[in-house]
């Protein structure tokens, strides 16, 4: 996977090219955020509310978050793609909202993990790591704790989920969006849902193809903006 190595450079190059290119952390904290101030929205309660299918498939106990929340324009954005798509597939959505204090416990947990399959790492090696699979919040504006980064797929009328090659979350080479690893129906699954997100507005993680965002640092640098519009909350 191709690494940008300058905002500016990459803001230039086709937006066809940058899907597949990922834009490292210590670029994107160049990038300052000026929160527009929108609040958060229950996700599940506004799609019942316009009378919309969605599955919700929470990662996380409801005791560390009680609901399933990003920020309005996101979910209205959800909403209106799955008006578009929902004669055939719905929205499965794992993760969403993340408060500070939920980002530190992961990301500290994920350092456990890498921790236990090398024990002889430096403890910043570990942190090095363990980045690459979760944002450390000591180390920029984690992009769950916006509010305008979700993590999703796609699911028929029952529920049963697209093959995308991997399951959200796994820990592989094969989770990179743009995989070479995966066949040919999986990619195709992978790509309409990157058509139908980035048609209104959102924006793909390379690293991760269930991972997208609005408003925050990632979405301001891929357009090339000069302001994420979503700060942590």
């Amino acid at each position: 996977m191709e690494i940008a190595k300058n905002l500016n450079d990459f803001a230039k190059t086709p937006i066809e090219r940058r899907r597949s290119v990922y834009v490292p952390l210590s670029l994107r904290r160049k990038i300052p955020t000026k929160d527009c101030g929108e609040e958060l929205v229950g996700i599940e309660k506004f799609f019942i509310s316009n009378r919309q299918k969605i599955f919700l498939s929470p990662v996380w106990d409801k005791k560390d978050i009680p609901e399933m929340l990003l920020r309005r324009s996101a979910v209205k954005k959800l909403l209106k793609i799955s008006g578009k798509i929902n004669k055939k597939y719905f929205f499965k959505i794992t993760d969403a909202y993340r408060p500070i204090s939920l980002q530190k416990k992961l990301f500290q947990q994920v350092c456990g993990e890498v921790r236990l399959e090398n024990n002889r790492l430096s403890e910043e090696e570990i942190k090095t790591r363990a980045r690459r699979f979760v944002a450390d919040p000591d180390f920029g504006v984690p992009p769950h704790s916006t509010g305008g980064a979700v993590d999703l797929t796609l699911a028929d009328e029952l529920g049963n989920e697209l093959d995308m090659g991997t399951k959200i979350d796994a820990l592989d080479d094969r989770v990179e969006t743009f995989s070479d690893k995966i066949t040919p129906t999986q990619m195709a699954n992978r790509k309409f849902l990157l058509d139908v997100m980035e048609n209104e507005g959102f924006v793909n993680l390379a690293s991760e193809w269930w991972h997208y965002s609005y408003g925050d640092q990632y979405w301001a640098a891929f357009h090339g903006k000069q302001s994420a519009i979503y700060g942590s909350l």
